[in-house]
């Protein structure tokens, strides 16, 4: 965003929320500088320097929230919860720094099953074992959301039809949209071009949406998530299978929301690693998906995750 348009937009919101229009555009100022901070000073390792046969990755996981429900004990297949540095703060960031980085013959033995659009968008698919990209062609319009039982049920089938070297599954909860949030609110103003495509992160920074139902949303979508890792475990005939994310999320801390690229905030960069105890119990068969399928364009995928594709 440009300083033009961030003036453009201040100025709006600032008469449409008043007080909290302030904060808001205040957040976004921040944030912007963060981002070009960031593009001189970062840091965080790729999670293809470690050893591994299955990488999981829950998209915006932020780990002091998994270790909450694992404190539930909902998820027997986690032992302990360590955590990482990711070199990235955003999905677009971590494409191309984790993965169109690879040397040839690390692309050549992996098999990529992903619900992050950028993965369609930024990959070259004939690089790779394989590159399966869900999020155009298995929205649910219902529940808004890439249902994370898609992903899971083509991983399963991948990881045992075609047996790659390395697998590589994208679920893209606890990124929003959150299904318990309704975020069709409608104003009578000029605004409607401006907040066509907000997600609840845009309405808790102008105050429309409290920080609290905000979290609250965030952990039940990260549920959702982890209910279908919990599966992938008990279909998986893998020794090496880990938990981490491409980066975390900001939920109102410092007055900040979502994850901005380049920003070197450490609550941000911050991501799980945990290993996944998986053992091939065939309690899944994979032929549920399908009803799902349906096609759309990419940019409005994106665009319903908050992005201005």
């Amino acid at each position: 965003m440009s300083l033009y348009d961030w003036i453009h937009e201040s100025k709006r919101e600032v008469a449409e929320f008043g007080l909290a229009g302030c904060s808001g555009a205040l957040s976004k100022l921040l944030v912007g500088g963060g981002k070009r901070l960031g593009q001189r000073f970062n840091y965080g390792t790729s999670q293809f320097e470690r050893d591994w046969d299955v990488l999981i990755l829950l998209d915006s996981c932020r780990p002091d929230y998994l270790r909450r429900l694992h404190e539930q004990e909902r998820y027997p297949w986690i032992d302990s919860i360590d955590t990482t540095y990711s070199p990235a703060s955003s999905s677009i960031e971590w494409v191309n720094k984790c993965l169109k980085t690879l040397p040839a013959e690390e692309k050549a033995e992996l098999a990529i099953v992903s619900g992050n659009g950028w993965t369609e968008r930024e990959l070259d698919a004939s690089e790779f074992h394989s590159v399966e990209t869900l999020l155009q062609t298995y929205w649910d319009g219902e529940r808004d959301i890439l249902p994370p039982e898609v992903v899971t049920d083509h991983a399963i089938r991948r990881w045992r039809e075609d047996d790659p070297e390395k697998m590589l599954v994208w679920y893209i909860q606890p990124h929003t949209p959150y299904p318990s949030i309704d975020v069709d609110y409608e104003f009578d103003t000029e605004m409607g071009d401006v907040t066509d495509d907000w997600t609840e992160t845009e309405y808790a920074r102008v105050g429309v949406l409290s920080d609290e139902e905000l979290r609250n949303g965030y952990e039940q979508t990260l549920a959702l998530g982890l209910d279908e890792v919990g599966v992938l475990a008990e279909n998986l005939d893998a020794d090496d299978v880990y938990l981490s994310a491409d980066h975390a999320e900001l939920l109102g801390e410092y007055g900040l929301y979502e994850h901005p690229r380049w920003a070197p905030i450490p609550r941000l960069k911050r991501v799980p690693w945990v290993k996944v105890n998986s053992r091939d119990r065939r309690t899944r068969t994979p032929d549920g998906s399908e009803e799902h399928r349906n096609e759309s364009q990419l940019e409005q995928r994106l665009q319903a995750l908050g992005y201005r594709a």
